[in-house]
């Protein structure tokens, strides 16, 4: 379970992680929105942690934004054979590094551990989207025109 918080410290603790990590690993700026279309080529990505409190991050973003992460952090080239893959890599390295940063935030107390899975990649239903994008369980963010959907699952 979660830690009883107000509903909106998770969207600033995604916020601030998710801000944070893209500014600082691809120079991308992000801003909070309030709708948005349902991004290209929707992947949804999720990582499942436990310790103090239990579930799971989830991402939904474009591949459009992989690729340019797969550009623009990994160094990977258009022309390479593996820069499909490689641009899913991405997003799974920025999910990785916001999962890792929010921890602290959902800790009950400094010396509390979690344990995270590794970021797993799936298709994502477009019809799915305004559900996912809930605003109350869900923080819609604007990475230089790429919608990215997260939250956190119990």
């Amino acid at each position: 379970m979660l830690p009883e918080i107000p509903v909106e410290t998770p969207h600033q603790v995604i916020l601030e992680t998710v801000s944070q990590t893209l500014e600082t690993m691809a120079f991308i700026c992000v801003e909070p929105i309030t709708e948005a279309a349902v991004p290209d080529e929707p992947l949804c990505l999720s990582m499942k942690f436990d310790g103090p409190s239990r579930g799971a991050v989830e991402m939904v973003a474009s591949r459009n934004l992989g690729r340019r992460l797969a550009s623009e952090v990994l160094m990977v080239e258009a022309d390479d054979p593996e820069f499909e893959s490689r641009a899913e890599d991405a997003l799974r390295e920025i999910l990785n590094v916001v999962v890792g940063a929010m921890m602290p935030h959902l800790a009950r107390s400094p010396g509390d551990v979690f344990n995270l899975g590794l970021p797993e990649t799936a298709d994502f239903d477009p019809n799915r989207w305004s559900l996912f994008t809930d605003p109350h369980k869900a923080c819609l963010l604007d990475a230089e025109t790429q919608p990215i959907g997260f939250r956190i699952a119990a």
